[in-house]
């Protein structure tokens, strides 16, 4: 069989994308990002910002693949560097100046034998369909992938969905006894994986020593020390990018069903220093 259509379905529209133009983008990102620390004094400065890759100087952009400025407005981001993840490639852009490609914007409205329906009535017929519809990023079900029930059968899942997503530290839940995890609701800062499994594991590791000299088999977080960790997130979550003007039309998935971003607000260092200082008497040994 020859395929003669293939379609990509991305859910997610425009991003920030580094390629050939990368001087350029990294040029129009660091605008971006300084007129971001600017957007309480001038709101209007990051649309300001944003709104320079649509402004082609004479000649054209220097290796800037995309030619139709029309397609160029769809491709543009409504929003600032870190909303999502920026996406790196040297070719990406300049596939859409291809004769047999097209960008098609429209919501979809379903999948038939032979291709898919916009919501305008358009059946574009595929041989192929690849889904590349985003990213599960803090989803109730994804983190940790596998049920986790603590006494009584209580279940981490209904927690979560309940009460939100919440873990002290990013390590621990109460309610649920000798569970530690490393990618826990609100443990990530953004930055280095490294640097978060270092942190965590030094919390863990805490945890695992003061129950060995106390000679306890059941750890588990206070809850009083739980809400405290909660509360703390939230006071300081304005903190981060997505919560700014510029990040309003992202649509970011890295929002979960509750309309929180369970990402630490604060430094790599003061998550790594609070892993070595927390109170250990926020938890309680059973022997």
């Amino acid at each position: 069989m020859v395929v003669t259509a293939v379609v990509v379905v991305v859910v997610s529209s425009g991003g920030w994308v580094a390629g050939p133009h990368e001087g350029i983008a990294a040029r129009v990102s660091t605008a971006v990002l300084t007129a971001q620390t600017r957007a309480k004094r001038d709101p209007d400065t990051v649309t300001r910002s944003t709104v320079a890759l649509d402004e082609t100087p004479r000649g054209g952009w220097p290796g800037f693949p995309l030619y139709d400025p029309a397609v160029r407005d769809q491709l543009r981001p409504r929003y600032a560097v870190g909303c999502k993840r920026p996406g790196f490639h040297n070719t990406y852009l300049s596939t859409f100046n291809r004769d047999n490609v097209d960008l098609v914007t429209e919501p979809i409205d379903k999948i038939t034998g032979s291709g898919v329906v916009t919501t305008d009535g358009v059946l574009h017929e595929v041989d192929v369909l690849i889904l590349a519809t985003g990213f599960k990023v803090l989803d109730i079900d994804n983190v940790p992938t596998f049920p986790v029930s603590g006494p009584g059968g209580r279940s981490l899942a209904r927690f979560w969905d309940e009460n939100r997503l919440q873990a002290y530290e990013g390590v621990s839940v109460p309610g649920f006894p000798n569970f530690f995890t490393v990618f826990g609701p609100y443990g990530y800062v953004g930055s280095s994986y490294f640097a978060l499994i270092e942190a965590q594991t030094r919390h863990i590791v805490r945890c695992l020593d003061a129950a060995h000299r106390r000679r306890a088999t059941r750890v588990e977080v206070r809850k009083e020390a739980n809400d405290r960790y909660f509360a703390e997130m939230m006071s300081k979550r304005h903190r981060q990018i997505f919560w700014q003007d510029s990040c309003q039309l992202a649509n970011s998935y890295y929002f979960d069903q509750h309309g929180d971003v369970p990402l630490r607000p604060t430094t790599t260092f003061e998550a790594y220093w609070r892993s070595r200082r927390f109170p250990i008497d926020d938890y309680e040994f059973v022997s």
